[in-house]
């Protein structure tokens, strides 16, 4: 097949009707860019919505080349970064949740596990227990431009422009970065643990065990 003027190849597609409940023994293709996608699990309805669930693999030895075919922007990223990636997750898809869990993302250098959920709402929610081993940001950041002319804000930050957003979503996160490098700065043991539901900001721990050579850690309530 023949999409966005590139071939689409080896697509497989297996699916089965039985008791009211859809099999989808196997959908697969290769895209461009080397990345194959595949797909399985079943179609059947839970608690009166239609609710997928199965595991979705993803590999690609040039991911970029793919994002460029998508004609979704890479520029902002060096071109040796968003090479290989490797994606395994249970997936569970429904009108009012979208949630995978088992995840395991390698990409590049880097490997991401854990999971998330999202349940659409009248105020959505997002729950997300996710660890990251290693991550050098300074590989994805491209130098910036030369200005010749900078105007210093010196007012002190306030989180007062942005409390109109907090009550948008409710928000349970766990999450830990094990080496983080930025600007040259080894960052290690970085961790955040906390919950915003009905604009209420509670932060159990936010911190990182050394910043060149320093621990921080707080917690508190906005």
């Amino acid at each position: 097949a023949i999409y966005r003027g590139s071939p689409v190849r080896q697509i497989n597609l297996d699916v089965a009707l039985a008791d009211g409940v859809w099999t989808l023994n196997k959908a697969k293709a290769q895209l461009p860019g080397g990345t194959s996608v595949a797909v399985s699990g079943s179609l059947a309805m839970e608690e009166g919505e239609p609710t997928f669930r199965g595991p979705v693999e993803v590999t690609s030895d040039n991911l970029r080349a793919t994002l460029d075919w998508l004609e979704l922007p890479t520029e902002s990223v060096p071109q040796d970064r968003l090479r290989r990636v490797d994606l395994f997750a249970d997936v569970v898809v429904s009108p009012a949740v979208l949630a995978l869990t088992g995840l395991d993302l390698s990409f590049d250098s880097s490997r991401l596990t854990g999971g998330f959920a999202a349940r659409i709402e009248e105020v959505p929610s997002l729950t997300v227990d996710v660890v990251l081993d290693q991550l050098n940001l300074d590989a994805y950041i491209l130098p910036p431009e030369p200005v010749d002319d900078v105007d210093e804000d010196d007012r002190p930050f306030s989180l007062e422009p942005y409390a109109f957003y907090l009550s948008l979503i409710n928000l349970d996160l766990k999450a830990r970065v094990d080496s983080l490098t930025y600007n040259g700065v080894a960052v290690s043991g970085i961790q955040a643990d906390g919950t915003l539901s009905d604009g209420r900001l509670v932060v159990r721990s936010l911190g990182a065990g050394d910043i060149a050579g320093a621990a921080l850690r707080f917690s508190g309530e906005v």
